[in-house]
């Protein structure tokens, strides 16, 4: 039996992943650069490509949209908007680390002078560095998914479920299907 809290840690997950103002790729930008471009209205929007419904590209827990329907409070806001600057301040390092490496290995590659056993040895020092972000995205996923109670969880789930039409861990799609 798959628990309630795993299927929302991925809504929450996937939900930062497609938001750019919180995605595992803005700890290589400060979070005050990490501001979405605005339309006219103040706030960037992106089309759900099945629905033709907007969403604001603004982190969840600052979209107020998403704060009235899933009933958000500014505690909680606060809490989790603390928990991804905490990860910001702790992986900058570690995306420059992963950049640094990537950069080694991609040199490599197009001088074509090492061995496949040195191109290895290269390949697993940019996983574990990805691995490293990836973990700490996850954990700190996880560590937001607590901070919302349970019917805020199954509200973020339905939210993803229309917007994105992610399956929910039943093998259906946002359509029953």
């Amino acid at each position: 039996m798959k628990t309630r809290l795993s299927i929302v840690g991925a809504v929450i997950l996937a939900v930062t992943v497609l938001n750019p103002g919180s995605r595992a790729e803005s700890v290589q930008s400060a979070p005050e650069q990490a501001k979405p471009q605005t339309q006219s209205s103040g706030r960037s929007t992106t089309q759900n490509r099945d629905s033709g419904e907007q969403r604001s590209q603004l982190p969840f827990w600052k979209d107020p949209a998403i704060i009235k329907e899933v009933g958000l409070t500014p505690d909680q806001a606060k809490r989790i908007d603390a928990l991804w600057h905490d990860r910001w301040k702790e992986m900058t390092g570690r995306a420059e680390e992963l950049r640094k490496q990537e950069t080694e290995l991609k040199r490599m590659i197009a001088a074509r002078t090492v061995s496949p056993d040195v191109v290895a040895l290269q390949i697993d020092r940019v996983e574990a560095q990805r691995t490293m972000l990836y973990k700490s995205r996850t954990l700190m996923l996880y560590r937001m998914a607590l901070v919302l109670t349970p019917e805020q969880n199954k509200g973020m789930q339905d939210l993803w479920d229309r917007l994105f039409g992610f399956t929910s861990g039943d093998g259906r799609d946002s359509r029953g299907r």
